[in-house]
């Protein structure tokens, strides 16, 4: 695959790329930079919105310890992934594709809360919190996601504190990314 191919993810030690042959089987490589850059815009803020400066962080021995456990899936166009108040308890990130996320406001009504595309990760909520999601998911296109159970995480979790305490620091750097994102279209 090309540089571009695969998913970021920011780390201690540096920016990786998650990659997939078309076998199936997974890699890590070091993202340069430059490529990163040349790259559509959704990658650039890994380095510009507060990842590049965002100290504890996993690193690449801890990403692979997080994602071992992980699978990937296709959503078909129109599959509804994820339900508002499923307690599912998963993280999502997005490979390939893009997802509409919406709240239920009545019987058949829904209000948009917008689109969501590669690289982008949601569950987050309902794992931290231990309730139900708080909005539906929905393929808007064929999509391929990555993940991760969170039976997974609490037993990798218990084992070491430490790859709780980066991967909830990185939890914490999406939603404020997220959330500083939101406040730009209100304003």
């Amino acid at each position: 695959p090309s540089a571009l191919e695969g998913v970021y993810l920011p780390g201690k030690d540096g920016l990786w790329l998650l990659v997939r042959s078309s076998q199936g089987q997974s890699g890590w490589v070091p993202a340069p930079i430059l490529d990163v850059l040349r790259g559509p815009s959704s990658f650039k803020h890994l380095i510009s919105e507060g990842y590049r400066d965002a100290i504890g962080l996993p690193s690449m021995d801890e990403w692979k310890q997080l994602l071992d456990g992980g699978t990937c899936t296709s959503f078909a166009e129109g599959e509804v992934i994820l339900q508002q108040g499923d307690r599912a308890q998963r993280i999502y990130q997005i490979l390939s594709g893009s997802c509409r996320c919406y709240c239920e406001e009545g019987v058949d009504k829904r209000k948009e809360l917008g689109v969501i595309g590669q690289e982008d990760t949601f569950g987050e909520m309902s794992f931290l919190m231990g309730q139900g999601a708080t909005a539906s998911v929905v393929a808007a296109e064929e999509t391929e996601m990555f993940v991760i159970e969170a039976e997974q995480l609490h037993q990798l979790f218990s084992k070491n504190h430490a790859l709780a305490s980066h991967f909830f620091k990185y939890l914490s750097v999406v939603l404020e990314r997220r959330m500083r994102l939101s406040l730009a279209t209100v304003l």
